[in-house]
């Protein structure tokens, strides 16, 4: 019987999702289908950039919530 592995499974097993069974299942599947075992490195590579991405906001982004902030401060009164 022929079982077809979705990309679904593929990112759930590169992200340690998969319980035994299906972790032994996609496994076997990656020995025996070249197709399906250059998908599981495209999706493998992907995750990797994405645990090195570093994220900032741009400066417009930042200067936003800052103006944002000091509109919604409580204004200070001085006696």
């Amino acid at each position: 019987m022929v079982k077809t592995i979705t990309q679904d499974q593929l990112i759930r097993f590169v992200y340690g999702e998969t319980d035994v069974k299906e972790s032994g299942v996609i496994s076997e599947a990656l020995q025996n289908d070249w197709k399906l075992k250059e998908q599981y490195e495209k999706v493998l590579d992907l995750h990797r950039q994405l645990d090195n991405a570093r994220v900032t906001p741009s400066d417009t982004v930042i200067d936003r919530i800052k103006r944002y902030s000091q509109s919604t401060a409580p204004m200070e009164h001085s006696l």
